[in-house]
């Protein structure tokens, strides 16, 4: 990595003091709110620009594929960059649009170090592991266990529901698939009327996951957001 002291230390002080982006924008699919890109960029640039950094979002194209590149230059010159793919899953302009404005949110969140609200707390109180038949790991999963990651869009394939007994604890557990043949698993009730609601009305979904192994955890379901340009 070049030398990004200057920009480094700017960024500890920005960090310092900035705000959690705010979930204020409606997800009528699922009746709940997230945070949109104009909450999060509201969260981070006023204390960005106190500190002399900027971020640039642009598209780039690399061996055949699509990736948003977003950089945080310093008044030094001194910058960082990081790629995120932009997966469509149709082949139109809003279905491009929708990516990329998803993307310049997460990359943008993940690059500053931008939270949102959130109470999601599923994993302390998910039964014992029952591992779903023909369960494909995330390949990028294997390299971050215990961490959440965040899935690319993508709609819901299959959707497996299955009930059982673990120690004379009854257990309900919900497994989706999704276009590249990765399983998700949840036991929580709430993420498994999302699932369902989803592969119903055949719309797109993100999902935050904790991985073990070849074991997805669903952490948090939510609707692939509109485009926002």
């Amino acid at each position: 990595m070049e030398n990004v002291e200057k920009l480094a230390a700017a960024l500890v002080k920005a960090q310092a003091k900035m705000m959690i982006a705010k979930k204020e924008t409606e997800n009528t699919s699922f009746k709940s709110k997230y945070a949109d890109l104009g909450s999060v960029w509201s969260a981070c640039h006023s204390v960005l620009s106190e500190n002399d950094i900027a971020v640039v979002q642009s598209p780039v194209f690399m061996d055949g594929k699509f990736f948003l590149r977003t950089t945080l230059l310093h008044s030094s010159g001194q910058s960082i960059s990081g790629d995120y793919l932009i997966k469509p899953t149709k082949e139109d302009p809003q279905a491009y649009g929708s990516a990329y404005t998803y993307a310049r949110r997460y990359s943008l969140a993940a690059m500053v170090g931008v939270i949102s609200e959130d109470d999601d707390g599923n994993l302390a109180s998910t039964p014992a592991e029952t591992k779903p038949e023909h369960q494909k790991p995330v390949p990028a999963a294997k390299k971050n266990d215990g961490k959440t990651l965040i899935s690319n869009p993508f709609v819901i394939t299959k959707l497996s529901d299955k009930t059982g007994e673990t120690n004379g604890k009854p257990w309900a557990k919900v497994s989706c698939q999704d276009e590249a043949g990765a399983w998700y698993t949840t036991f929580d009730e709430k993420i498994a009327g999302d699932l369902k609601s989803a592969k119903k009305s055949g719309v797109q979904v993100v999902l935050d996951y904790q991985t073990k192994g070849d074991w997805n955890t669903i952490i948090k379901v939510e609707v692939y957001p509109e485009a926002s340009f």
